[in-house]
């Protein structure tokens, strides 16, 4: 599942993870899965990579997602969506149409 896929081009820290939630809570409401992989899209893996917001969504996420009941883990990249290693992408507008939509085109 990929949330916000392009709603929202301005996001605040706060926004992700409250993405993360909201997909949780749809795909365990839904029958569709428990306890979801989520990953925070960015343009590599690594903590370091990515634009200021994407830096400090990450370090936000990886505060906080234990206390939210959150199985964030971390960073992933456009093609990780499409191997099964993660059930919950979450996104700006401005990555996912820059590289999630645009990877498929």
């Amino acid at each position: 599942m990929l949330i916000d896929a392009g709603a929202n081009t301005n996001c605040k820290k706060e926004n992700f993870l409250q993405f993360a939630e909201m997909g949780k809570i749809y795909l365990e409401k839904t029958g569709k899965k428990i306890n979801p992989k989520i990953g925070l899209l960015n343009i590599g893996t690594e903590e370091t990579k990515g634009s200021e917001i994407h830096k400090e969504a990450y370090m936000y996420l990886k505060e906080n997602y234990e206390e939210k009941g959150l199985n964030f883990i971390g960073n992933i990249e456009a093609r990780d969506p499409f191997t099964g290693d993660v059930d919950l992408v979450v996104s700006d507008g401005f990555v996912t149409s820059a590289g999630l939509v645009s990877s498929d085109s």
